[in-house]
């Protein structure tokens, strides 16, 4: 049943479909153009203002999120806040509007189009919140230097130097503080001297990964194994009383590779690689006045 509402000035008692019909009649709007499903919108008497955040999402994010995807949000005191998900980082940025946004919760903003048949179907919809300014995502690429400082005091020497080493990350503390999506982290770290050590990632000083790639190629001399075709098993079982398994693995899998599936094995070792890195390694190590020259001797 329609509510009643008494227009005093004209002293009679009008319905509600009637004062919507009225106004559409002031505003010369012919009923027979327009949809006869009309919602009425009322402001709640508690807006939530503080309690929403608009968020401007493109195609690909919305089809992210409405396929069960996360946004997760990055960021500490010193960082821009940065809105993430699996693969993608974006910057946030508060952007400010003049016109009034309105969260009305159920309204239905593409309701079936009716032929108006003499009668109006009203609703009552309300207001939840006014916005005046809504959360815009970028594509950015984030800072990997972060990863380099975050663990660089925890640099990995040797066992004899741990006692002094403090702030250790695990992995989920760096997937919780860089500012940048799992799936970039995990990019970045692997083209770091980076390895998991009892739970922790660590940055290995590289005149120790040195020491453990040399004692690598010793091994395969004294053996007289080739570097094409040597045992990686047996490799890692006469050193793993010198080194940790898993840094002895690290060397194995970033400066070699198994000859073949079948073969799981049997590994390769690849000289280029190790030169490569070798070179790199003493291009930036600054000597003022001192000159220096490398040999490789097979």
């Amino acid at each position: 049943m329609d509510t009643e509402i008494v227009n005093d000035k004209e002293n009679v008692v009008l319905t509600e479909a009637e004062v919507v019909e009225k106004v559409l009649q002031f505003a010369k709007l012919e009923l027979k153009y327009l949809n006869p499903n009309v919602q009425q919108v009322y402001f709640d008497q508690q807006l939530q203002n503080d309690d929403l955040k608009l968020v401007e999402l493109n195609q690909a994010v919305t089809t992210h999120v409405e396929n069960g995807g996360k946004l997760i949000i990055k960021g500490n005191d010193t960082d821009n806040c940065v809105m993430c998900t699996e693969d993608q980082t974006f910057e946030v940025k508060d952007t400010e509007i003049s016109n009034s946004l309105l969260l009305v919760p159920g309204l239905n903003a593409e309701c079936e189009r009716d032929t108006y048949s003499g009668e109006l179907s009203l609703r009552r919809s309300e207001v939840a919140a006014v916005s005046h300014n809504y959360l815009e995502l970028r594509p950015i690429r984030p800072k990997m230097n972060a990863i380099t400082a975050l663990l660089s005091p925890s640099t990995y020497e040797g066992p004899e130097y741990e006692e002094n080493v403090r702030d250790k990350f695990t992995m989920d503390d760096l997937l919780q503080t860089i500012a940048a999506s799992d799936l970039e982290i995990h990019e970045c770290l692997k083209s770091m001297k980076i390895v998991e050590l009892d739970g922790f990632v660590r940055l290995i000083d590289f005149d120790y990964l040195s020491r453990v790639i040399g004692s690598v190629t010793a091994l395969l001399d004294e053996n007289s194994w080739h570097f094409d075709s040597f045992s990686r098993k047996e490799t890692l079982e006469v050193l793993k009383s010198l080194y940790p398994a898993a840094l002895l693995d690290f060397v194995l899998k970033s400066y070699g590779a198994p000859q073949s599936e079948e073969c799981g094995d049997m590994w390769s070792l690849s000289e280029d690689k190790v030169r490569s890195d070798i070179c790199k390694h003493l291009h930036n190590i600054e000597l003022p006045g001192k000159h220096f020259s490398i040999c490789f001797v097979k």
